[in-house]
C-alpha cells in the first residue's frame, strides 16, 4: 500500500463541482495526513488520490458515501475495498 505522499492527483474527469453536502470532506472515503514537511495532505482513500487545495470543500464524485454507511470495526480489509472499487472502474 502506498503512503499518501506517493498518491497521484485526483482526476478532473472524476471530480465534479457540487452544490450539495455531497462534497469530499463529508464523504466516508475522505482522509488526511501530513507530508514530510508537515503540510496537510487531503485525499480520497478509495481512489488513493490527493485533492488540490480547497477541492475537498467544493467538489465530490460518484463514489461519495455518507460517513455512517462505512463498514466499521477491526475486520475492514481496505485492500479488498480498493480491489472492488477498481473492478467497477474497468
Amino acid at each position: 500500500m502506498k503512503t499518501m505522499e506517493e498518491w497521484g492527483r485526483a482526476d478532473d474527469r472524476v471530480m465534479q463541482l457540487s452544490y450539495t453536502a455531497e462534497v469530499c470532506i463529508s464523504c466516508a472515503w475522505f482522509t488526511y495526513g501530513m507530508d514530510a514537511h508537515c503540510h496537510t495532505c487531503v485525499g480520497c482513500g478509495l481512489m488513493e488520490a490527493l485533492l488540490e487545495q480547497g477541492q475537498h470543500l467544493t467538489q465530490g464524485c460518484r463514489n461519495w458515501k455518507p460517513v455512517h454507511h462505512v463498514e466499521s470495526g477491526t475486520a475492514i480489509n481496505w485492500e479488498d475495498v480498493r480491489i472492488r472499487y477498481k473492478g467497477q472502474q474497468g
